[in-house]
C-alpha cells in the first residue's frame, strides 16, 4: 500500500518500495499518529476549532477519481495487494469546506521543517484528492505545532495536473523491479533504512579510509557536505535500533546477552535544581536571578540560509 507520507521517498529511491520492512510502521509514524490522537481528542488545539479532522482519502489514479473514506481511520484505506500500484491513500489532518468557494486543508507537523508546501509530496497528494472529490479551488498548506507557524500555497488546476503526472511517473518506476536505491534525506524515516545496501554502500565508502582525518583534508566541499548528509543518516539509523532494543528489552522483560549478562530496564533518577523555584524565590527576596546565571560559549554547526 502506497501512502502520500512515502511518496518523497519513493520518488527519489523506487527501489525502497521492495526493500525489507517497508511496510512496515515506523517509530517516527507512530510518534506523529500520538501527535494527532491529542489533537482530535482535544487536548491539543491547533489551527481551526471548526475544522474537520483526520479525513482519510483514496485516489484512483486509473481513473483519476476519489473515495473520501470519512473521519478518523488511521492508516486503514482499504487498499487490496492487486491495486497498490494503482490506489494511493492520504490522510488530511485538517479541513475546511467553504461551500461553492474552496476549500482549506492543514498537514500538522511536530516540529521539524520540512520541503514547503507548494513542493512537498504529501501536501501536494492531499490537495489532488481534496480537488478531485470537491471540484473547488484548494488552499493547503503545512501547520508547526511547536509555534503555530503556517506555510500555505493556493493549487491551481495546473498544479494538480503536474501532480498528476510526477504521481504517474513515480507509480511506473515503482512497477519496476528491483528498482534503484538512492541515499538522500528522504532515507531518515525508511523503515527498510537499516537494511539498505545503499546506505551500508555509503557508510563503507566513507570507513574505508586509514585516516579519515587526512581524507576529509583532500576533500571538496561538495564531498565533505555529503559525507556529513551521510553520518546525520547513519546517527538516525544508529537511535532507531537503540530505541526499538529498548521497546523489547522493556516489552520481554530482559535480553539474554551471553556470558551470563542480561539487559534489563532500570529504574533511575537524577536531581537537578529547579530554576523556576529559585527564580520565584530570588524574586520574593528581591535578588536579581541574573546575578546567578552562567553563560558558557561553545560551537554548533547549524544549517543556516545564504
Amino acid at each position: 500500500m502506497i501512502t502520500a507520507s512515502q511518496l518523497e521517498r519513493l520518488a527519489n529511491c523506487p527501489g525502497s518500495f521492495r526493500a525489507p520492512g517497508f511496510s512496515h510502521t515506523s517509530i517516527a509514524a507512530q510518534q506523529g499518529t500520538e501527535n494527532h490522537a491529542r489533537i482530535e481528542d482535544g487536548t491539543r488545539v491547533a489551527w481551526r476549532s471548526d475544522a474537520q479532522r483526520e479525513i482519510a482519502y483514496v485516489i484512483q489514479t486509473d481513473t483519476w477519481t476519489v473515495t473520501r473514506l470519512g473521519e478518523s481511520r488511521g492508516r486503514d484505506y482499504g487498499i487490496s495487494k492487486e491495486r497498490e500500484l494503482i490506489d494511493v491513500g492520504c490522510t488530511v489532518d485538517a479541513e475546511v469546506w467553504f461551500e461553492g468557494s474552496d476549500v482549506e486543508i492543514r498537514d500538522f507537523k511536530s516540529r521539524r521543517r520540512v520541503t514547503s508546501a507548494a513542493r512537498n509530496w504529501q501536501v501536494r497528494i492531499q490537495a489532488l484528492a481534496v480537488w478531485l472529490y470537491y471540484q473547488l479551488p484548494v488552499i493547503a498548506g503545512l501547520y508547526y505545532l511547536d509555534n503555530d507557524e503556517e506555510d500555505v500555497h493556493t493549487f491551481s488546476e495546473f498544479d494538480h495536473l503536474a501532480t498528476q503526472q510526477d504521481l504517474r511517473r513515480v507509480l511506473t518506476a515503482l512497477s519496476v523491479e528491483p528498482g534503484e536505491l538512492a541515499t538522500g534525506p528522504w532515507c531518515e524515516y525508511c523503515p527498510a533504512a537499516t537494511a539498505c545496501p545503499a546506505q551500508r554502500q555509503e557508510l563503507l565508502g566513507i570507513l574505508d579510509h586509514v585516516d579519515i582525518e587526512a581524507t576529509f583534508r583532500l576533500m571538496t566541499d561538495a564531498e565533505v557536505a555529503r559525507a556529513i548528509n551521510a553520518a546525520k543518516r547513519f546517527e538516525a539509523i544508529v537511535d532507531r535500533i537503540k530505541t526499538s532494543g529498548r521497546y523489547q528489552v522493556m516489552a520481554r522483560g530482559g535480553i539474554d546477552i551471553g556470558n551470563e549478562r542480561r539487559l534489563e530496564m532500570v529504574l533511575s533518577q537524577r536531581q537537578s535544581l529547579d530554576s523556576k523555584a529559585m527564580s520565584a524565590r530570588l524574586t520574593e527576596l528581591g535578588e536579581d536571578m541574573d546575578l546567578y546565571r552562567r553563560v558558557t560559549k561553545f560551537s554548533r554547526m547549524q544549517e543556516v540560509k545564504k
